[in-house]
Order: structure tokens, then C-alpha cells, then sequence
């Protein structure tokens, strides 16, 4: 039997100190009273921490095989204790949509029902290989902000966990590294009869592939927090619990769960302002972009006129600096372009400058195959979409108008969602203090196409916390939370055009 310091001549009355001490607590216990059991190691942990995972999603779910076994174990070791079996039940239903989302992910990877259910409980667990898709879904169920870049990207299927790497320009910094397809050659027809009866003729200028890799810098985003003694003692009055176990891991998970939310929230932040207030790219080594920097928006001479030009081939040729093509407002007009978008405007006119955005996707004429196209619009959006244009023709609320301005089932768009985010607001300055995107936004970005397909992803990698203690009853533990995150990658021209609203009546 492994020898461990003693934390209280009671363990079952021990202010949970952490994970592995609460748990060496009520395994000292249990042998004590004559039961089997095991003290934390670092080889058992895992799958001990699984096992009671497990033991508490079967204990909150009614219809599972084990919910008696559990129930009547659990209600044992807390002593039938209302507020302690409470928190359980509600951390236990937390669990079990955490357990279907993953398990739902590994099924479409192709994973039967059991193996992806035993992977869900791996990644709750804290398997470090398990899917990079995985672990973001259960990030993105806790933003502050529902459903904006990140949680979009993630839910869509355009979150990728692509390969890091040491590289960069003019300074050494981890970046990510995708592969890229060009197709050149000429689709000129052959010389005299197209048809040629006699033998087979081909073209002087033939088609080639290039295969070639693109580049993302990359930074690690990590929360750390530390659970002092006064905050266990704190702690939903579980110093009096004789479940120290569970009182870890009750605890634990909570300071967790802030810990992710501010991560997360730094990557959605991160995905619209760039790494640095230049936010620049250089074609094919990377950049340090945002959506939302000024440094790769490529704006045509027809970008502030009343029927704005898709950018060709050649224009972006031209521009190996730039990623998305942007257009300015031309029907909206409000009287100053520094404040929030008014309210008391015609929203008729706001339609109008919504299809003129819409219409460079029509123009481009490339079928993205996206399961939908999403409007980001400012939070401001709701005041404006809720009225009513005019009478006859115009009885929809402006929101209606713009979901229902569709090309058809197979149209460029056919399925148009709007979603408000903070950060298309006007901001007098971005996170990094620069000025020079201080405007209101709207972006147009496809989501959910093939992977060969996609035009934006969003490069990243869950990388694993860890938790620092000088000794297993250390009256500080501290915890970090960490993800190593790209912003937006731009694989393909066109799948994102963005209106700035910086012309003024």
C-alpha cells in the first residue's frame, strides 16, 4: 500500500485540497473501513477520474442501467445530504450534454455508438489525443457570447486542428501550416476542329497542380487560477461533507469552467482584431491577421458606389497582401460614422445596402458548397431589424427580408443566417489600441462547406492544463487552462466580404 501524508485523523471531514488529495482522503477511508481501494497515482488517475465521472452522469440520468448502483452508492458516501445530492444531479445533467455533444462528433467520424460514448468519457477525462473537435464544442457551450466567430466556426465544421510549427518571418514564432491547392494552365480550345475525328490533339499550355503550404502564426492562450484554503472553505459547505472525492471534483470543475470562458473569449476577441494592431499577411508565409484588420481588405474603385465589383483573379494577383474584399455603406447613411449604428433610419435602406453585399458572392459565381452563409452583424442589428420597411410588399420586419433574400434551393445563397456580435460594433479603438478599423461592420462568411472547399477555417489545438502543487494537502493549488488558437485562416478568395459602414450623411 502506498504511503501517503496524513491530511486529518478524519479524511471524510478534510477541506478538499485538491483533486488527488480529496481522492487519497476518501480511499484511506474506504480501506479503513475495510473496503478495496486505491490511492491516486499518476498512472490511475485517469481512469479513476473517468470512473466517477461516469458514476455521477449514471447517478443524474433516470434511464441508465447503473442509475440505481449509483444513486445508492453516492447517496451513501454524502450522507443523504439534500444540498450536497442536489449540486450532484445538476453537475451530473452538466455532464451528460458535454458526453452526448462529443459522443455525436465521434459517430460522424464514423465511430460506433459504444466506441464514441467510451471517447466522450476519454476527453471529459482529460485524454490529451483525443479529437481537437471535441474538446472545442464543449469550450464553446461556455462563452459569454452565444454563438459568434468562434462557436460558429466550431459548430460548423470549419475548426480545424492543423500541425504546429517553430517558423516565421523575421521572427521565430509557432505558426500552423496547411496545404494549399493552385490549379494553372490554359482552357483554350484546341487549334481547328474542337471535335478532332482522326487522333487525339492537346493543348501547348497544359493544366498543372501546385501543392504548396500556408502559414498561420500561432499563440497559446492560457487562464490560470489558484483555489486557496479560503475558498474551499467556501465551498458550498463541503468541509462538513463526508464525500471529499466528490467535493473535488465538484469544485475542481467549476474553477475549470471560468478558466475555459475567459479562454475562450481572448480566441474570439483575437479572431476579429489579429495578434498585433497591423494585423498583416504576406502571401503564402502568414500573417497575424484578424477578420476584422484593416491590412488585408482589398477595396475595388467601385467599393463606395451603388453596384460594388467582385475582385477577379487578377485583382487579388495584384494584391498578395490582401484576404477579403471589402465595400463601404452606400444607401445607409447615418450623420456621423463614430457611434453605434442609429435606429431611426429607413431600414429599406439598409435592405439595400445588405443585397449589395450579398451580390458579390452572387457575382463571384464560385459555389462554396457552404452549408449556409452567416450575416455578423452589430448588436445594434435588433432595434433596426425588427421594423417594418413600408406597407404592400414591404409587410416583413427587415430580419425577414434579409433571411428570405435567397437564389433557390441550389442558389450561390440559400440559406442566409444572421448572428449579432460585440465585436462588429463600433469601438473607438480595437484590443490593441489601434483606431484604424473604428466602424461598424457587417461580414458575410460561408460556413460548413467541404473541406476542399472551405474558404475560411479556423486553425487551432486544445492543449492540455495542468495543475501545480508543492504536495498533495498544499494549502494553494493552482490550475491553467490552455488553447493554442490562429484567428482566421483565408484558404480561399470570396467566401468572406465585409461592409464597413464609414460613409457618413
Amino acid at each position: 500500500m502506498k504511503s501517503i501524508k496524513k491530511i486529518n485523523n478524519n479524511p471524510a471531514e478534510q477541506t478538499v485540497g485538491s483533486w488527488m488529495a480529496a481522492s487519497n482522503a476518501y480511499a484511506e477511508q474506504q480501506i479503513k473501513l475495510g473496503k478495496k481501494s486505491e490511492y491516486l497515482t499518476a498512472e490511475n488517475a485517469k481512469p479513476a477520474y473517468k470512473q466517477l465521472i461516469k458514476s455521477i452522469v449514471a447517478f443524474a440520468n433516470p434511464s441508465s442501467k447503473k442509475h440505481n448502483i449509483a444513486f445508492n452508492a453516492i447517496k451513501e458516501q454524502v450522507g443523504n445530504k439534500d444540498e450536497v445530492m442536489t449540486t450532484l444531479e445538476n453537475s451530473g445533467r452538466a455532464l451528460i450534454e458535454s458526453v452526448n455533444i462529443l459522443a455525436q462528433n465521434a459517430i460522424k467520424r464514423g465511430e460506433s455508438m459504444e466506441e464514441a460514448i467510451e471517447t466522450a468519457y476519454n476527453s471529459l477525462a482529460g485524454n490529451p489525443v483525443f479529437d481537437h473537435f471535441g474538446n472545442l464544442n464543449v469550450l464553446a457551450g461556455q462563452m459569454y457570447e452565444e454563438m459568434t466567430f468562434v462557436e460558429n466556426f466550431i459548430s460548423e465544421g470549419d475548426a480545424f486542428a492543423l500541425p504546429v510549427e517553430t517558423g516565421g518571418t523575421n521572427q521565430d514564432k509557432s505558426r500552423f501550416r496547411a496545404p494549399v491547392e493552385s490549379v494553372t494552365g490554359s482552357a483554350k480550345t484546341f487549334q481547328g476542329d474542337i471535335n478532332p475525328t482522326d487522333h487525339l490533339r492537346s493543348d501547348n499550355n497544359r493544366i498543372q497542380t501546385n501543392l504548396y503550404n500556408e502559414f498561420k502564426n500561432a499563440k497559446t492562450f492560457d487562464a490560470e487560477f489558484s483555489i486557496t484554503q479560503g475558498m474551499r472553505d467556501q465551498a458550498l459547505g463541503y468541509a462538513q461533507s463526508v464525500a471529499p472525492a466528490l467535493a473535488g471534483f465538484i469544485l475542481q470543475n467549476r474553477y475549470f469552467e471560468g478558466a475555459q470562458k475567459q479562454v475562450m473569449k481572448l480566441a474570439e476577441l483575437e479572431f476579429a482584431d489579429g495578434m498585433d494592431s497591423n494585423g498583416s499577411y504576406t502571401q503564402n508565409v502568414g500573417g497575424s491577421y484578424g477578420i476584422l484588420s484593416p491590412a488585408i481588405q482589398l477595396a475595388l474603385a467601385s467599393y463606395n458606389t451603388v453596384a460594388p465589383l467582385t475582385a477577379t483573379g487578377a485583382d487579388w494577383q495584384a494584391n498578395p497582401t490582401k484576404l477579403i474584399q471589402k465595400i463601404t455603406n452606400y444607401n445607409f447613411t447615418p450623420l456621423t460614422v463614430a457611434g453605434q449604428l442609429p435606429t431611426n433610419l429607413d431600414p429599406k435602406l439598409m435592405y439595400l445596402d445588405i443585397l449589395r453585399l450579398c451580390n458579390l458572392a452572387a457575382q463571384q459565381n464560385v459555389n462554396f458548397m457552404p452549408k449556409k452563409w452567416t450575416l455578423y452583424v452589430p448588436t445594434t442589428w435588433y432595434a433596426i431589424a425588427m421594423q417594418y420597411p413600408g406597407v404592400g410588399t414591404f409587410n416583413k420586419q427587415l430580419q425577414e427580408m434579409v433571411t428570405t433574400a435567397t437564389m433557390g434551393a441550389n442558389g450561390i445563397i440559400n440559406n442566409l443566417d444572421i448572428k449579432p456580435s460585440s465585436l462588429m460594433n463600433y469601438r473607438a479603438t480595437n484590443s490593441y489600441g489601434s483606431t484604424s478599423a473604428a466602424y461598424n461592420y457587417m461580414a458575410l462568411v460561408a460556413h460548413g462547406s467541404p473541406n476542399e472547399k472551405k474558404p475560411i477555417i479556423m486553425p487551432g489545438q486544445t492543449a492540455i492544463p495542468y495543475i501545480v502543487s508543492e504536495n498533495v494537502s498544499a494549502s494553494i493549488m493552482k490550475f491553467r487552462s490552455m488553447y493554442t488558437f490562429g484567428g482566421p485562416m483565408v484558404m480561399h478568395f470570396g467566401g468572406c466580404f465585409l461592409m464597413e459602414f464609414s460613409k457618413a450623411t
